[in-house]
């Protein structure tokens, strides 16, 4: 629904449009179906006709303000109310104009926050982005802030743990505060507010004080966080050849009449698609990989290689390029990655074997990062030649 118009205001309209079944102007200017977010709508002012702008940010739009606090429980519970006119008696007269402009479709200045999942094995950081809606009443009702910086506030199981602000103080902008090593991974909720002071960094002690930012409701200011070890999305073993290269055999190619040939290197180069559904960063160094090939005949036992650092070199429009350190990897894209381990399939418990006699094999393999599984490839068949 458009917003009412600025000239011609009916009751009709008005009951129309919020909803009311109603045609007294004190009943409309009192009904709890107005939107308490809309820029224009009945306010609480000595004013018989004729409320402009500066009159709304007298009284702030007809919102409560939080007072500033101390306290983080006091922020997260607060709610903001609309403080509708009471009437002739208090000077609050009921104005039928009021209702020029309004909105019903308002939305509060800030926009629900998302739960945080966090897998630290994975990222050395964390976003959290604060956004603002594109309301009526945002730009406006932000000039109670300007002096003040964006807070997160940490809990661990209801309890406060800490909090970090913003760098700079608040403007009508979306806002993202990053946590590298400082992120306290025992929390287990955070809430959005804003802050006096800036806290310089992660702090367990708040310097200043704090206050709720308008959100639709209290709840809606801060979110669940979940940490998980688990790698955040899918990988795909896609190919393997013997030499660090950017050709290679399509795995779904291979068979038991149609088996990888090895020589007797045992070198291994495994091609492999990344696909994260949030920011990651992976380190060059912890990839690792084993395998356990089962022999046609013979042995009792699965044979098992040891557990084998692997090169990673990244595979970018058929050029291979070669990465030490982390590298970024965003969410909801594809990392095509060459994960190399010379002499891999000649060792046995870790231990090198020599030269390997002609076999075919089963074989499955195994991608580690950072002590964690990340895939398990089976049946794939390899021969020594």
């Amino acid at each position: 629904m458009a917003a009412l118009p600025t000239t011609g205001i009916t009751t009709s309209k008005v009951a129309s449009a919020i909803g009311a079944a109603t045609n007294d102007v004190g009943a409309l200017c009192t009904s709890n179906k107005i939107n308490k977010w809309s820029k224009w709508k009945p306010i609480r002012y000595n004013k018989l006709t004729g409320i402009v702008e500066q009159d709304l940010q007298n009284v702030n739009y007809g919102i409560s303000k939080h007072t500033e606090t101390f306290t983080p429980s006091e922020v997260i519970s607060y709610n903001f109310s609309y403080e509708k006119p009471r009437g002739g008696s208090n000077n609050e007269f009921f104005r039928l104009g009021d209702f020029r402009g309004y909105n019903h479709n308002a939305v509060a200045p800030f926009i629900k926050q998302i739960p945080i999942s966090f897998y630290p094995k994975f990222q050395n950081y964390v976003d959290i982005d604060i956004k603002q809606s594109e309301s009526d009443l945002n730009a406006t009702m932000l000039d109670d802030y300007s002096d003040m910086y964006y807070a997160i506030l940490f809990f661990s199981d209801n309890v406060f743990i800490g909090y970090m602000t913003s760098t700079s103080k608040i403007t009508s902008l979306n806002t993202r505060i990053r946590f590298g090593s400082e992120f306290p991974t025992n929390a287990t909720s955070f809430y959005v507010c804003a802050a006096t002071e800036d806290s310089v960094g992660y702090s367990t002690t708040i310097n200043g004080m704090l206050k709720a930012l308008p959100y639709n409701l209290s709840s809606e200011s801060g979110a669940a966080i979940t940490s998980s070890n688990s790698f955040p999305g899918t990988i795909s073993v896609i190919g393997i050849n013997k030499t660090s290269s950017v050709n290679y055999t399509p795995i779904g190619d291979l068979s038991s009449t149609n088996p990888f040939l090895l020589d007797d290197s045992g070198t291994v180069n495994l091609v492999v698609e990344i696909k994260p559904t949030v920011n990651i960063n992976l380190n060059s160094l912890f990839f690792k990989l084993y395998a356990r090939p089962t022999f046609a005949s013979g042995a009792v036992t699965p044979y098992k290689t040891g557990v084998l650092d692997a090169t990673p070199s990244e595979i970018i429009d058929g050029t291979l390029s070669g990465w030490t350190g982390y590298k970024n990897i965003s969410g909801g894209t594809t990392t095509k990655l060459l994960l190399s381990v010379a002499n891999f399939m000649r060792y046995y418990e870790g231990e090198d074997m020599g030269s390997m006699d002609s076999a075919k094999k089963a074989v499955t393999f195994y991608i580690q990062y950072n002590s964690i599984l990340m895939e398990t490839i089976v049946g794939n068949y390899l021969e020594y030649v």
